[in-house]
């Protein structure tokens, strides 16, 4: 998969990656009971620090802090936000992932924004548009 450069703006108090377990209802009525609060929240206002609780996450590269954390765009290798993985592997089965994000080039098939790991370098296991 060719990936052109790209910039990717992330912003906003809500924005970020809000992980909670249980979301799923059992049965065919809806549930009253409160959501579960969010695993892990990042505000991404100057930094990756989790807010809701010890995943704190990390830049990797040439990050800038300008309107929330803007990521230059390129290769696999190129600067990205680092989560760790228990943010994903402590929750159980079910998981919301919740983010803002702006693209700032042209229509046509860029990846905007990658979340999972990767059985092959070139074709990533989930990733949205």
């Amino acid at each position: 998969m060719r990936r052109s450069r790209r910039t990717a703006l992330l912003s906003g108090a809500v924005c970020g990656l809000l992980l909670a377990s249980g979301l799923v209802a059992s049965g065919g009525a809806a549930s009253a009971a409160t959501p579960p609060a969010p695993a892990a929240h990042y505000p991404l206002s100057t930094d990756l620090v989790d807010t809701a609780g010890d995943y704190d996450g990390r830049a990797v590269g040439a990050v800038t802090w300008a309107d929330g954390l803007t990521l230059p765009g390129g290769s696999g290798t190129g600067p990205h936000a680092s989560l760790p993985a228990t943010v994903v592997t402590d929750q159980g089965e079910d998981l919301t992932v919740s983010t803002w994000v702006k693209r700032e080039v042209p229509n046509g098939n860029y990846s905007a924004l990658f979340f999972g790991t990767a059985a092959n370098p070139d074709v990533p296991t989930n990733y949205w548009l």
